[in-house]
């Protein structure tokens, strides 16, 4: 007997490219298989549902330790669970910063005493901007990556020997591409920062960077990893270093797709962030991008702040606006239903791909996998309200938008942690 039966539900595993209705089976917290059998402990009715391998967020700022008051572990992975993400990867600008054994050690194991999602923690490439880090002592106790994301790693030679070191540990290295000299600036350099009398960011500033590193990363052999990709010419950068063959993925964020800089328009601080919100023509070429498979994974950036920090005139803000929430439901809202992309495709570049890249076995509903798996209501209208959120950042760039999809029920390890849109 099994233990539980996810019944008539459209089931879509992009890793085995797996589309119809059908009932999945658990038993013993793991997928046991698919079919029309009806014993079971505990049955589910997903009747006009999607069940889906639970998402991949690979690009998630949980603050602790040091910060937390802007964000937990805790409220983090609650979060990622209301999002229907069963996996994170976090970064580790941490305070202090995840460099070192004891930092990744702390995280891991609150992950494990919250039993929420699946914590996977990413260490600092470099101590102080000055050394690379001890990548060996990090992935025994469970990197599954390295980035000083936050920050580029400005020194070129210090970048060119890491990259060799990560290739050495077999870890992704993920780049956050941006020229400090270049940088200083609050938005997108364009008409609206000009009509807004506010420092402008050129295109230089991320492409200039990115160009670097896919040059070390074609050097070295490195697996890298574009983080928050944010313009047609960036975008145009990755696509020749893949056609060359280069062990390279990227990413983009919703907030990148969906908004222009004029977001920024009446001091909106939930529109600042690094990369800035760019112009139409470069939503439109990611969005492209997107469709044609030239972009890998898309992933939130969660950056979670204090509602106090937001408040400040918008050069002095900081940079980030939460996702995890409004992930699914965005991309739901503004790509499938306007029939841009298919289902299996987008899904693919939430669970499969991120897993894949990471080198964890996530993101798949294959047979005797730990069953992590979600089910959406794709029809579900809400409106975006910051202050229900599980998060403790409130800075949404979605705020007040009515979304399409939410997540009903969500399991991890085979045991529910959502139930009809609770947290149990």
């Amino acid at each position: 007997m099994y233990d539980l039966i996810i019944k008539n539900g459209r089931v879509i595993d992009p890793d085995t490219k797996l589309d119809q209705v059908t009932n999945v089976y658990l038993k013993n917290k793991k997928i046991a298989g698919f079919g029309n059998s009806n014993e079971a402990k505990e049955v589910l009715d997903a009747k006009n549902k999607i069940v889906t391998p639970g998402l991949f967020d690979m690009h998630v700022h949980l603050r602790e330790p040091g910060r937390e008051d802007k964000e937990t572990i805790e409220t983090g992975l609650r979060s990622a669970i209301k999002g229907g993400v069963t996996s994170v990867l976090s970064m580790p600008n941490t305070t202090p910063l995840a460099d070192n054994q004891s930092v990744i050690e702390f995280q891991n194991k609150r992950a494990q005493e919250l039993q929420l999602s699946n914590l996977f923690v990413s260490g600092r490439i470099t101590k102080n901007k000055k050394a690379i880090t001890e990548m060996s002592e990090m992935k025994t106790k469970g990197i599954k990556a390295v980035t000083d994301d936050g920050q580029d790693v400005q020194n070129e030679k210090l970048l060119q020997n890491a990259m060799k070191w990560a290739k050495t540990f077999d870890l992704p290295l993920l780049v956050h591409a941006e020229v400090e000299n270049l940088a200083g600036g609050s938005m997108h350099e364009g008409t609206v920062s000009l009509e807004l009398g506010l420092d402008g960011i050129s295109y230089a500033t991320e492409n200039i960077a990115l160009q670097k590193s896919i040059f070390l990363a074609q050097e070295t052999g490195c697996k890298l990893h574009i983080t928050h990709l944010s313009n047609r010419y960036g975008l145009e950068l990755v696509k020749n270093a893949k056609k060359q063959g280069l062990n390279i993925t990227c990413e983009v964020c919703p907030h990148h797709l969906f908004f222009s800089h004029e977001k920024c328009y009446e001091w909106n601080t939930n529109a600042k962030m690094y990369p800035p919100l760019r112009e139409k023509e470069d939503m439109e070429a990611l969005t492209e991008g997107l469709i044609n498979n030239d972009i890998d994974v898309i992933a939130s950036d969660h950056a979670p702040h204090l509602l106090s920090e937001k408040m400040l005139p918008f050069a002095e803000a900081p940079n980030g606006v939460v996702g995890l929430e409004t992930l699914f439901a965005s991309l739901n809202t503004f790509l499938l239903r306007e029939n841009k992309i298919s289902l299996l495709s987008l899904l693919e570049k939430l669970t499969t791909k991120p897993a894949k890249i990471l080198n964890v076995n996530k993101g798949t509903l294959e047979k005797n996998s730990e069953a992590d798996l979600a089910i959406f209501n794709l029809e579900k209208k809400w409106t975006v309200d910051e202050n229900k959120f599980e998060t403790k950042g409130k800075n949404s760039i979605f705020k007040g938008l009515e979304l399409f999809g939410k997540a009903e029920h969500v399991l991890v390890g085979g045991d529910f942690k959502l139930k009809n849109e609770v947290i149990i």
